[in-house]
C-alpha cells in the first residue's frame, strides 16, 4: 500500500476501456482489473460520487467505514477539465485545496 495522506499532492489517473480498467497513483505502476459480465460502457442509474459518500458504511454494504477525507484540485473527463463546483449537488469531506 502507498500512503496518500502526507500533505503531498498526488495524481490519480483512472481508465476504463471497454470491460478492461485501471487505476494509477502518481508514477506507481497502474493496478488493472476486469469488470465481470458482458457490459462494455460504465453506466450509472443515478448521481456518480467523487470523494466520498454520505453513508459509506451503507453504499458499501459494510467493507468500508472510512470515507475520503481530503481535496480534489482538478478533475477531467476523457480530456476535458471539468468545473467541480458547478456541478456538485453537495460535498461530504472534500475541500478547497491549497498548492502550498
Amino acid at each position: 500500500p502507498v500512503r496518500v495522506d502526507d500533505q503531498y499532492l498526488h495524481t490519480v489517473k483512472l481508465t476504463r476501456r471497454g470491460r478492461e480498467g485501471s487505476l494509477q497513483l502518481d508514477n506507481y505502476p497502474a493496478v488493472t482489473g476486469t469488470s465481470q459480465g458482458v457490459l462494455q460502457v460504465l453506466n450509472t442509474p443515478g448521481n456518480v460520487y467523487l470523494g466520498g459518500v454520505p453513508d459509506l458504511e451503507s453504499y458499501t454494504g459494510g467493507k468500508f467505514s472510512k470515507n475520503f477525507k481530503g481535496c480534489v484540485m482538478r478533475l477531467e473527463l476523457n480530456g476535458v477539465a471539468v468545473n467541480i463546483p458547478a456541478h456538485a449537488l453537495f460535498g461530504v469531506n472534500v475541500n478547497v485545496c491549497t498548492t502550498s
